[in-house]
């Protein structure tokens, strides 16, 4: 796979992230498609099960507009942990 000059690499940025994005979708599917298999439990508490993603989604979107407007540096830093540096481990 090719590596622009200083970027990473194709597979980190463009594949994986595709990949598990339509792993994710067809999870979500299958799971709201068989919720009440899974469950055994009536229709509120499957609606109640099947909403925490969305509303997770939300609150993690309003969560970040937040910080973007209260603190950008803060934000800036999310995500940006080196995930190719040597652990480091207290002596």
């Amino acid at each position: 796979m090719g590596n622009i000059a200083g970027a990473d690499p194709v597979w980190r940025v463009v594949v994986a992230p595709a990949a598990a994005l339509a792993m994710l979708i067809y999870a979500t599917w299958l799971i709201v498609a068989l919720m009440d298999p899974l469950t055994a439990a009536g229709p509120v508490v499957n609606a109640i099960l099947v909403a925490v993603t969305p509303v997770s989604v939300v609150v993690g979107l309003v969560v970040g507009a937040r910080l973007t407007r209260r603190d950008r540096d803060r934000f800036a830093q999310l995500g940006t942990t080196d995930v190719d540096a040597e652990p480091s481990i207290p002596a």
